[in-house]
């Protein structure tokens, strides 16, 4: 399960130059805490900590610290009269938290988490592969390879897959499946090694390109072997997100934070000058540190991790980030990868594709697409970071060491 834990709290500002999270935002909050005007004017600190323990419905995701609230009134800013609003619920197995910042939200805080709850309804009837009558579900079930009619938007989240399928060299692959099953990392949740016959059986129904053939202009979807299969868990709750943020900004609603399990959109500003700001935690069993801190407006961040899900046996442990070439877990040693774009979509399918592909791979193949990525490896007993040019557009402190050789 995943789970929301809210610390809230009136630090003095002693305090504040000690909290290690505060700590971690670096000149942005130095520069504010000597300052007597903001230290009076500090009214509250929220903040947000998810621990992923699963995602839509196998591969998990590395936890996000998200800095969503932060009450923070600078030397000379001026005084936010918009309300903050937090919707929360759960879907696809995990937690949502949609917050908004409008002078109106809590009269329409009923009216848009109805809206909310409708659209997280729909893309599960879609797209959900526990959901026995969603239609992914009816598809994969189908033992036939003529064409299927399909709706507008699982065509867009099949062409989004294709797109990263192809520019991640096969990294990302929605019929994974078989492999996910053999492992027990699926439905089942039997963790083992299977055999090599099993893993070559499995190849045989893995390779969305080779296996699906999407016809955007009828909206049809056809198999090209009858047990074909597809699993959306890496690209819908992204998917679900940019659904969420669309419909808020119908409504002409422009500072808001979607938030899907981790994965998030962030519009406009937190406060007046004030983006949203996000930590990236440090991939190990330890919770609590941050690695980076980044700030964000109208951008999404999606991250994937391997430190969460995994099985050892024989002294030799197995991830669930299964590269869909070999049918094995990755022996890479990145941990984590963070993925910032324009759509949640796009992030959470790049995420899912660079854990695969590890830092050193993935790193070209960011630079190459004009990514941005950030990635942390193990190495030893410290774990190392190594970020792409783009990314470092979005990244407020960097006092991570930065080194581009790291497996």
């Amino acid at each position: 399960m995943y789970y929301g834990i809210t610390y809230n709290f009136l630090p003095t500002w002693q305090q504040l130059l000690h909290c290690s999270f505060i700590q971690n935002i670096g000149f942005y909050m130095l520069q504010m805490c000597f300052c007597k005007r903001y230290i009076s004017s500090l009214k509250l600190v929220t903040f947000y900590f998810f621990s992923l323990h699963g995602k839509l419905s196998k591969a998990l995701r590395v936890a996000l610290f998200l800095f969503l609230t932060l009450y923070l009134h600078g030397c000379g800013s001026e005084p936010d009269q918009k309300p903050l609003v937090t919707i929360r619920g759960t879907t696809m197995g995990t937690t949502y938290n949609v917050s908004i910042k409008h002078h109106d939200a809590e009269r329409l805080r009923q009216t848009i988490h109805n809206e909310i709850k409708t659209i997280l309804d729909t893309v599960n009837l879609e797209m959900s592969n526990w959901d026995k009558s969603s239609s992914i579900s009816k598809f994969n079930n189908l033992k036939k390879t003529v064409p299927i009619p399909i709706t507008a938007s699982l065509a867009k989240i099949l062409r989004e897959a294709n797109k990263v399928h192809d520019q991640s060299e096969g990294a990302f692959d929605v019929t994974l499946m078989p492999l996910t099953d053999i492992w027990g990392f699926g439905k089942k949740n039997q963790k083992k090694v299977p055999s090599e016959q099993e893993i070559e059986t499995a190849l045989k129904s893995v390779g969305q390109k080779n296996l699906l053939v999407l016809d955007q202009k009828r909206l049809t979807l056809r198999k090209k072997i009858d047990n074909a299969s597809i699993d959306l868990s890496g690209i819908a709750k992204g998917f679900a997100i940019d659904k969420i943020s669309d419909s808020l900004k119908a409504r002409g609603i422009s500072d808001f934070l979607v938030e899907i399990g981790g994965d998030l959109y962030a519009s406009g500003e937190k406060g007046p000058k004030s983006p949203w700001v996000i930590g990236i935690e440090k991939p190990d069993q330890r919770l609590g540190e941050v690695n980076i801190i980044i700030r964000i407006t109208n951008k999404a961040v999606a991250t994937s991790g391997d430190y969460r899900n995994f099985f050892e046996k024989d002294s030799r442990r197995y991830s669930h980030i299964i590269n869909p070439k070999t049918g094995q877990p990755v022996s890479h040693q990145t941990a984590s990868v963070t993925v910032v774009a324009d759509n949640a979509m796009n992030a959470d399918a790049w995420a899912t594709a660079m854990m695969v592909l590890g830092a050193k791979k993935g790193l070209v193949i960011a630079e190459k697409n004009k990514l941005a990525v950030f990635f942390i490896s193990r190495k030893g007993a410290i774990f190392e970071s190594v970020s792409s040019t783009h990314f470092n557009d979005v990244v407020l402190n960097n006092e991570v060491t930065e080194k581009r050789i790291l497996n």
